[in-house]
């Protein structure tokens, strides 16, 4: 049997053992080390808000993101944005596209840039090291399981290399978003329910809100993102240019105009009722579960079960 039909068989298996990931407790790591981008970001705004997610976008590094900002980004599932990963990584490689031996020329440059100088980027070196068993694998051998095998691959390196022991909580995000990515990549519909879904359960474990307007908010501002990124990375070296700070402050417009509409009350459910909702929506027996387990156990927020 192929491995993907094996892992499409096993999918609720895979979801059921991420559980078991989640670590004890939820506290940070040791402080992180991130790449200097923009020293002087902060003499640029005038807006209290902007230069610290300025910040964040850029680097990964949140310390400086105002708690109400983060709270919302949080909220509606967009934290992944401010964390360097795939998204990030594939929106800059995109400009390097017409040439895979430059590509992999980049990656490897990459993953040694962060490896042995900064220790905030478990997610990207993660991401870094699947794309280079990806493209290498692909330039020798053709195999329509080399995805799979990739991932899988990846995480073994990813747990060797103490990815897990040193931050639990960004392992257990890569492999269940980026597992569930992988398995539902060709069907975009699907795959943004079931991301949202996912986020319901890690949310109602880690006793955190989560707004039913994020399954709306979190794809077009993932796509919009994925667009603008590589712009700002690329202006981010640039000393005194001014576009990047008119983005970022649109999207601080963005982002309170998303806050004022944000008026429903967050998902209080049990991790089986989800459960029950993920393992109806792949075998596609009920298309219409997420909706009718959405609104029907929507409640004012209170403490999720955990």
């Amino acid at each position: 049997m192929q491995l993907c039909t094996i892992f499409k068989m096993k999918y609720t298996v895979f979801l059921i053992f991420s559980l078991f990931l989640f670590p004890k407790s939820f506290q940070e790591p040791t402080k992180k080390n991130y790449l200097p981008l923009k020293p002087t970001i902060k003499k640029i705004y005038t807006n209290s808000t902007s230069p610290g997610l300025h910040k964040a976008i850029l680097t990964g590094d949140k310390s400086e993101l105002d708690r109400k900002t983060k709270r919302i980004f949080k909220r509606l599932g967009l934290l992944h944005l401010l964390t360097p990963s795939g998204l990030h990584l594939s929106s800059v490689l995109f400009l390097f596209s017409f040439s895979s031996i430059l590509e992999v020329f980049i990656l490897i440059a990459i993953l040694a840039v962060l490896f042995f100088t900064y220790n905030g980027y478990d997610s990207m070196v993660r991401v870094t090291i699947f794309r280079v068993i990806y493209k290498l694998i692909k330039r020798f051998r053709s195999n329509p399981n080399l995805i799979f095998i990739s991932y899988f691959v990846t995480i073994i390196i990813s747990i060797s290399l103490g990815h897990y022991s040193n931050n639990p909580l960004s392992f257990l995000y890569s492999f269940i978003f980026w597992g569930t990515i992988l398995y539902f990549r060709k069907n975009k519909i699907l795959l943004i329910l079931m991301l949202h879904l996912v986020q319901i359960l890690v949310s109602v474990i880690m006793s955190s809100e989560i707004s039913p307007l994020s399954l709306l908010i979190n794809p077009v501002f993932t796509a919009g993102f994925s667009l603008i990124y590589p712009v700002l990375f690329l202006l981010s070296f640039i000393p005194q240019e001014i576009i990047s700070t008119f983005i970022i402050d649109m999207l601080v417009d963005i982002i309170a105009s998303v806050e004022i509409i944000d008026i429903f009350p967050a998902y209080s459910l049990s991790p089986v009722t989800v459960l029950i909702s993920i393992i109806l929506l792949i075998k596609k027996k009920n298309i219409l579960c997420l909706t009718s387990v959405s609104y029907t156990h929507l409640t004012l927020p209170t403490t999720p079960y955990v």
